[in-house]
Order: structure tokens, then sequence, then C-alpha cells
């Protein structure tokens, strides 16, 4: 008797609808679990995005105010040096400007760098969500249970 088929119960036949229904919800529950866990990553890609920029921009801000207070003084202070050194006075206040701008300018590129930089986290999650939607569509194919929109 080893050798016989066992009856599921009724007619022999297992019923479809059940493991369709079964398998739907597991499939739901895996999803909803992935979602879950996507949505815990994005809250840890945001909170160490807000962390780096805040950090980069408090050093901007201070950079600037500091910048700001000190910046007439010490740079009449460079023009009136290069007038005692021999230069004209428009000129030596002309290369004075010029030199603080350019300063500026390079202390404006690094930090805009840095700050740009601060949000790189969030690739994290692009691919964690690019994983989990691979996940899905090759759960759906494989068991068969992906039903295009319009065909029932």
């Amino acid at each position: 008797m080893a050798d016989q088929t066992t009856m599921t119960g009724g007619n022999g036949r297992r019923n479809p609808s059940k493991a369709v229904v079964h398998s739907v919800a597991d499939l739901a529950h895996d999803i909803a679990t992935l979602a879950e866990l996507q949505a815990k990553l994005a809250a840890v890609d945001l909170r160490d995005t807000a962390s780096k920029a805040m950090r980069s921009c408090v050093k901007l801000g201070a950079g600037l105010a500091l910048m700001l207070a000190a910046l007439p003084v010490i740079l009449m202070g460079v023009a009136y040096l290069l007038v005692d050194a021999g230069l004209s006075t428009w000129l030596a206040f002309l290369l004075t400007g010029v030199g603080a701008a350019g300063l500026a300018a390079v202390i404006a590129f690094v930090a805009t760098t840095q700050l740009r930089h601060s949000f790189e986290a969030f690739q994290r999650s692009r691919e964690e969500f690019v994983k989990n939607l691979q996940w899905v569509k090759g759960v759906l194919v494989e068991r068969g249970e992906f039903v295009p929109p319009g065909s029932c």
C-alpha cells in the first residue's frame, strides 16, 4: 500500500483556489516586510544625510560669519601694507580685493563640494529598492501568479 496515491479529500483534487490564496498571502506578507525594511533604511539614510548636511552648513555658516567680521579689517591692512611696499593706493586695494575674491571662491567651492557629498547616503536606499523590486518581479514570474492588468 506504500505505492498508493494519497487522496486530498473530496473528489481527489486539491483546491487550487486555496493554494493561490495562500501563495498570494505569502507574497503580500513578503512585500509588506520588504516595504517596512525599505522605509527603515530610508529613515536611517535621511538621518545620516541630515547629519552630514547640518555639519557642512554649520561649517559654512561659521566660516562666512568669521570672514564677514574680519574681512574689512584684514583687507584694509593688506592694502595699506602694499601701499607701504611702494604700490599706488588704487593698485594695492585692487590687488587685495581680487585676492580676497579668489580666496572666497575657493572656500565656497570646498563647502559646496562637501554639501553635495552629504546627500550620497540615499544611494544605499535606491540600490536596495531596485534589488527589492527585482526580487518581487522574479517571485511573481516564478510563481506564475502575475496577472497583467486588464486580463481578468
